[in-house]
């Protein structure tokens, strides 16, 4: 399954809907787009995970540096967990459970969908043939 990283924008709160294997080649790609928009002065930043099939070791420091960037940056941060066992199992296994601010996919706060605040998946193949 190919990774990708889709943001929703509202008020400059932003959520971010991975989708695929969070792993050693996407991990880079999820930190580049929180420096970016932590950079930028997000005020929030929601990282949605139900859509994520695997998590590796690098994929669980991304999640951590993006809750380090948003700390340095004044900016809120949470993340959605999936539903899948081994997701939460993981999250268990390693202690992180209670270490990261989890959202409720219900109390997520709604983000408009208009043209303007959905963007191109990251590190997708429309993404990267734009950038071309």
């Amino acid at each position: 399954m190919t990774f990708s990283i889709e943001r929703q924008n509202r008020d400059c709160r932003y959520r971010l809907l991975l989708r695929g294997e969070l792993d050693l080649a996407s991990a880079p790609d999820v930190e580049s787009t929180l420096t970016e928009l932590c950079e930028a002065g997000a005020l929030e930043i929601e990282i949605d995970l139900r859509a994520v099939t695997f998590i590796d070791s690098a994929g669980l420091h991304a999640i951590l540096r993006a809750k380090e960037l948003c700390r340095d940056h004044r900016a809120d941060f949470f993340v959605v967990r999936g539903e899948a066992f081994s997701q939460r199992r993981l999250f268990d296994l390693t202690g992180l459970t209670e270490r990261i601010p989890w959202r409720k996919p219900q109390d997520a706060a709604a983000v408009s969908e208009s043209p303007a605040a959905v963007e191109q998946p990251h590190g997708s193949a429309a993404a990267k043939a734009s950038a071309l």
